[in-house]
C-alpha cells in the first residue's frame, strides 16, 4: 500500500503509515476458486466411484460426463449464491448449508435439462441418486474439516477504522487513522487529499467513520465519492438496535425491528410443522390412550392441565399438558415451580414428568397452529426466577415473544430447563432462544428436534 501521507497545505497532516495492509481480495478469490475445485473435482470422483461398483468395471462414460455436468452446475450456482465466498465460510452451519443447498440445486437443474433434452434415459437413475447422497455428505465433511483452513481471522478482515474526532471504537481491525475533527471538510477542499485518501482505502472491504454529529454529512459525501462500502459510527442509535433503515419520499426511518421469519420461512416451518406432527398423533394415539387411563386410575381429577402463558406477538394462548399434579394442587398461572420430592405430583404424573410425555399434548397447539415443534418453550404467567418475574430479570425477555412458541428449543437440548432457582436459570434459556431466532433455519430446527430425543429424560425433569 502507497504510505505517503495525506496532506493539504501546512496544516492538514494525517498518517497512513498506520494502516495495516489488508488482505487482498485476489488472494479471497483464489481462496474459493480452490474451494469450488476441490469441491467439483469431489462430485466427479463420487460419480466415477459409484459408476465403477454399478458396472463391475472401472471405465468413463456416462458416469463421467453427468459427474462433470454436475460439478460444473454446482460450481456455477455456488458463484451466483456465494457458496464459496469467505464470508459464508466462517460459520460451519452457514457453509454446511450453502454447500447443500447448491448440490441439490445443481442435481435439479440437471435432471431439467436431460428431461427437456430426452437424455435422461442414458443416465442411470441409482447412480445418480447415489451420487446425490454421497456428494451432500462429502461435501458437508469437507466444509466441517476444512473450514479453520480457510476462515479468516476477525484481526484480518478488511476494514479501516477512522477516528476523526469520534469516540473511540473497540474493533479487531489493526488498520486505525487518526485525524483531526474537521478532517472531513479539508478532504473535501483539496482535490490531491481526497486522491490520497481514497488511494489509502481502495483496498478495504469497509471504512468505519467516527466523527462529531455535525461531520456525518461531509463523512458521508468523502465515503460516497471514493466509491468504498463507508459506513458512519452512530452512538445515540446504538441503543436502539437498529437493523436497517427505511427511506421514504420525504424523510429517513430507522428500522428497528421485523419478523423473525419471511413468508416463506413461514410457510416452510408451518409445513415441516405439520408433516411431523399429523403422522405423530396417529402413531402416538395408542399411547396417549394409555396415558390418559391411566390418569383416570391414579387420581381424580382431568386428563389434561389447561394454562394460560404467552405465545407469539406476546398473546395468551391455552397450552395443554397431562395432568401431571393432583387436581385440587394444581397450579394454574405456575406461581410455585415443581421441586425435586413436590408432593403434588401424583405417581403416574411423577413419570410423565420424567420421561416428558406430559408435554405431549401440546402437538395439538402445534396442530392448532398456536406453537410450533421447535420454538422458544412457553412460560406460565406468574414464573419467577429469583423471587422475580421473568420479565422484571430481563427486558430481553419480550423478544423471544417474536416467534411461536415450541414444543422443544435450543435451550432445552443444551439443558436449560426446569425449575428457575436463580436468575442464571432464566437468562441462559432467553440467550438460547434469540440466538435460535436469529439464525433460524429448517436444518436447525430438524438438528434440534433430533437431539431432543436425547434429552427426554433429563435429571432437571421431575
Amino acid at each position: 500500500m502507497d504510505s505517503s501521507q495525506v496532506h493539504s497545505g501546512k496544516s492538514f497532516v494525517i498518517d497512513l503509515n498506520d494502516l495495516a495492509p489488508p488482505r487482498s481480495e485476489t488472494i479471497e478469490l483464489a481462496k474459493s476458486c480452490v474451494i469450488a475445485a476441490v469441491e467439483a473435482l469431489s462430485i466427479v470422483a463420487i460419480f466415477i466411484f459409484i459408476g465403477a461398483i454399478y458396472d463391475g468395471h472401472w471405465s468413463a462414460g456416462n458416469h463421467v460426463r453427468n459427474g462433470v455436468s454436475i460439478a460444473l452446475l454446482y460450481v456455477f450456482i455456488g458463484f451466483y449464491r456465494g457458496t464459496f465466498s469467505v464470508a459464508n465460510l466462517e460459520s460451519a452451519h452457514t457453509s454446511i448449508k450453502f454447500a447443500v443447498t447448491s448440490t441439490a440445486l445443481a442435481f435439479a437443474l440437471r435432471f431439467s435439462l436431460l428431461f427437456i433434452s430426452k437424455d435422461g434415459d442414458e443416465y442411470s437413475r441409482l447412480v445418480t441418486a447415489l451420487g446425490l447422497v454421497v456428494s451432500i455428505l462429502l461435501l458437508a465433511f469437507l466444509r466441517l474439516v476444512g473450514r479453520k483452513l480457510y476462515k479468516p481471522q476477525a484481526s484480518d478482515e478488511r476494514v479501516a477504522i477512522v477516528i476523526a474526532g469520534g469516540a473511540l471504537l473497540k474493533h479487531p481491525s489493526k488498520s486505525i487513522v487518526r485525524g483531526p475533527e474537521n478532517l472531513s471538510q479539508r478532504l473535501l477542499r483539496d482535490q490531491d487529499s481526497l486522491s490520497r485518501f481514497g488511494d489509502g482505502m481502495k483496498d478495504f472491504a469497509r471504512v468505519i467513520v467516527s466523527c462529531p454529529i455535525d461531520r456525518r454529512a461531509e463523512w458521508a459525501l468523502v465515503l460516497q465519492s471514493i466509491g468504498v462500502r463507508g459506513e458512519v459510527v452512530s452512538e445515540p442509535l446504538h441503543a436502539l438496535l437498529p437493523i436497517g433503515l427505511a427511506r421514504y419520499d420525504n424523510f429517513t426511518a430507522i428500522q428497528v425491528s421485523s419478523g423473525p421469519l419471511s413468508l416463506y420461512q413461514r410457510a416452510i416451518k408451518r409445513l415441516f410443522d405439520l408433516s411431523f406432527t399429523v403422522p405423530a398423533l396417529v402413531v402416538l394415539s395408542p399411547m396417549l390412550l394409555i396415558i390418559a387411563v391411566a390418569l383416570k386410575l391414579d387420581s381424580e381429577g382431568p386428563i389434561f392441565f389447561r394454562q394460560e402463558r404467552l405465545g407469539k406477538s406476546n398473546r395468551y394462548f391455552t397450552a395443554y399438558k397431562f395432568r401431571s399434579m393432583r387436581a385440587i394442587d394444581s397450579d394454574f398461572e405456575g406461581n410455585l415451580s415443581a421441586s425435586r420430592d413436590d408432593s403434588r405430583i401424583t405417581r403416574v404424573g411423577r413419570f410423565l414428568r420424567r420421561t416428558s410425555l406430559d408435554e405431549l399434548p401440546q402437538l395439538l397447539n402445534v396442530l392448532r397452529g398456536e406453537m410450533s415443534l421447535v420454538g422458544p418453550r412457553p412460560h406460565a404467567t406468574a414464573s419467577t426466577a429469583g423471587g422475580k418475574l421473568f420479565w422484571e430479570i430481563s427486558d430481553t425477555y419480550w423478544k423471544r415473544h417474536a416467534a411461536k412458541p415450541g414444543l422443544t428449543g435450543l435451550a432445552q437440548v443444551r439443558g436449560f430447563r426446569g425449575a428457575t432457582h436463580q436468575e442464571s436459570d432464566l437468562t441462559n434459556r432467553i440467550k438460547s432462544d434469540l440466538e435460535y431466532m436469529q439464525e433460524w433455519s429448517i436444518w436447525k430446527d430438524i438438528v434440534i428436534l433430533v437431539k431432543t430425543f436425547a434429552v427426554l429424560i433429563h435429571p432437571n425433569a421431575y
